[in-house]
């Protein structure tokens, strides 16, 4: 059976969407962990760690919004929509990568979320049929 006919990919996709509601959710509870896991130092004042927690926190909104969208239109069996979905996360990818390696330095953790700008390009692009 032809990829862009098979429930493989989307279901694929469903699966990687929930990676970020998961790691959202983890980093609304505990913004601390999330931060160490992204290995950002936490900042000495106090007054920075409430901002860094707050942004933090932003941050795991965003994520859980996009693994939420993605899974819905993977649910209501719109395709197009979640291999479109799929694409434009690329973009967060990316720009969380580009991130990292200005405030980290290169070779730490940008290749960690660039892995997934190539991941959904391909698993998006293969939902549309492009190939």
């Amino acid at each position: 059976m032809p990829s862009h006919r098979s429930s493989l990919l989307p279901n694929i996709a469903a699966l990687i969407s929930l990676l970020p509601v998961a790691l959202g959710i983890a980093a609304l509870y505990s913004p601390r962990t999330a931060l160490s896991n992204l290995s950002f130092p936490l900042p000495a004042s106090r007054e920075a760690q409430a901002f860094a927690e707050a942004l933090v926190r932003f941050y795991s909104g965003r994520n859980i919004a996009i693994g939420l969208t993605n899974l819905l239109a993977w649910y209501g069996g719109h395709r197009n929509v979640l291999g479109g979905n799929v694409i434009i996360g690329t973009v967060v990818a990316g720009v969380d990568g580009w991130a990292s390696r200005v405030f980290l330095g290169a070779g730490t953790m940008e290749w960690g979320h660039w892995v997934f700008t190539l991941v959904g390009l391909v698993l998006g692009g293969g939902i549309l049929g492009w190939w």
